[in-house]
């Protein structure tokens, strides 16, 4: 029953190791340098926005600066699957275009966490001193925060898989990005309508990768050395879409010539 999740699983530790050097590593500074972004805006929003809306809008940030890194990464893995360089210019912009549809899902669940932090802060009124708190020591650390093991950027990392992961599964546009990158003379419209119905021709997927982040994301938050599990899935993400896009893609024309 799960033979195509266990499939996709080996081929997504196959790309990572065959492309340690070209996409792995590359992906893990990407990931790293995109969580800077939360605690500057964090700061700079201090004097313009209540607690609830300025944590949303550096969640946002953060969220946002995640998709482009994963963007970027999607484009490294279809490079090592065979994109061929002459048509880097038409996948850039597709991808771009892609992420700026993110970035619009991606404030709903800003607002929802926005107005849970809210109702939250009227509860426990410590919470905002303690995100201060947080912000203050990671601006005093400044980029060794996350160049030491020791100091992962912890609540950044947590928010921003939150937020993006809650976008793709309401829109279920897990294997979006490298499809528009795969037919390229389709619509990019058309593409995530396709994603759709290929991400159906797989059992399970959808629920294995909803799952396994939602598990991350609550193991994190409690035992803060397993932040390194989520950086890890993180790496790991575009080489599982595009494994995943491989493995449906078969699937889903075996389905569609019945």
């Amino acid at each position: 029953m799960f033979d195509d999740v266990l499939a996709i699983a080996r081929n997504t530790a196959r790309l990572m190791v065959q492309g340690w050097w070209r996409t792995t590593l590359p992906t893990a500074l990407l990931v790293l340098t995109a969580m800077q972004l939360p605690v500057p805006v964090y700061q700079i929003t201090a004097e313009h926005l209540p607690f609830a809306a300025r944590l949303g809008v550096a969640a946002w940030s953060g969220a946002m600066a995640l998709a482009a890194a994963m963007a970027v990464a999607t484009l490294l893995v279809a490079l090592q699957c065979g994109l061929g360089w002459r048509e880097v210019p038409r996948a850039v912009l597709r991808l771009v275009r892609i992420w700026l549809t993110q970035c619009l899902w991606l404030v709903a669940p800003a607002l929802l966490l926005s107005g849970v932090l809210g109702f939250a802060v009227v509860a426990d009124q410590s919470l905002a001193a303690w995100v201060d708190g947080y912000v203050a020591e990671r601006l005093a650390a400044g980029w060794q925060h996350w160049l030491h093991w020791q100091q992962p950027p912890h609540l950044e990392l947590v928010a921003a898989i939150a937020l993006y992961g809650l976008a793709a599964a309401i829109a279920a546009n897990w294997l979006w990005p490298p499809l528009a990158l795969l037919r390229l003379d389709d619509q990019v419209a058309a593409t995530r309508r396709q994603a759709r119905r290929m991400l159906q021709r797989i059992p399970h997927l959808e629920w294995v990768l909803l799952v396994g982040m939602v598990a991350a994301i609550v193991v994190a938050l409690w035992v803060a050395p397993a932040v390194w599990g989520v950086l890890v899935m993180l790496i790991a993400w575009p080489a599982l879409v595009v494994a995943a896009l491989q493995r449906s893609r078969d699937a889903y024309w075996r389905g569609f010539s019945r």
